[in-house]
């Protein structure tokens, strides 16, 4: 889940569905819902609370409260701030967090440390792209990860859960020319919500078979 640092930090209602959920499959104590952050390339972890507020309207918001601060002054973090939560830990409901300032990413802490590369491209959910579940796939990103690959290769999406699906891919003399995953999409649409004109961005976090994480801004 990608967000701008503000000075009280709401949470977008989409991730704060997603750790409740997380939090009443995996952990017994149902006590206040708490997450893990880990900046990528630190060791230390940050346990979060979430509080929910009720709005005059009767609408709910949800906001990081304890530990929060914590974790934005020990990272130096400003208001304006981009920051990615990508889950990696399901029964610790834990993330790891990116960040940028000024469209620069400043994740790693010391110059020259080594920082892994996002696999990621941008989508929308249009309403042709849900009337007919498709995720097209840029060539670029196809050719530069998927090249050798069968031409139906299963794939599997993590939103609040995984869902297998099909990815199909159309060669020509052995050059990718399209490559989209439909088989399989209307259940992750489905199981996730997912609205019209929706953005994520698709992360390949894993090969073999391809894993994609949609991370909903």
């Amino acid at each position: 889940m990608k967000f701008i640092l503000c000075c009280h930090q709401p949470l977008p209602n989409r991730m704060a569905r997603e750790v409740k959920d997380l939090w009443n499959r995996w952990v017994k104590d149902r006590g206040d819902v708490v997450l893990t952050l880990q900046r990528v390339n630190e060791t230390q972890k940050y346990k979060v609370h979430l509080k929910q507020f009720i709005r005059g309207d009767g609408t709910r918001e949800t906001f990081l409260s304890d530990g929060w601060s914590e974790f934005v002054n020990s990272n130096n973090l400003q208001i304006q701030d981009k920051i990615l939560f990508s889950m990696y830990d399901m029964g610790e409901v834990s993330y790891r967090v990116r960040i940028w300032r000024n469209h620069n990413e400043i994740t790693r802490g010391e110059p020259h440390a080594l920082l892994e590369p996002l696999r990621f491209f941008k989508f929308m959910f249009l309403h042709s792209y849900i009337f007919k579940p498709t995720i097209n796939i840029p060539l670029p990103f196809a050719r530069e990860h998927f090249m050798g690959l069968k031409k139906f290769s299963t794939v599997n999406l993590y939103g609040t859960r995984v869902y297998e699906a099909t990815m199909h891919i159309k060669y020509d003399r052995n050059k990718i020319v399209s490559c989209n995953i439909k088989r399989g999409l209307r259940k992750f649409i489905r199981g996730e919500n997912v609205q019209v004109n929706e953005k994520a961005v698709v992360e390949l976090i894993a090969m073999d078979p391809p894993f994609f994480s949609l991370i909903f801004t």
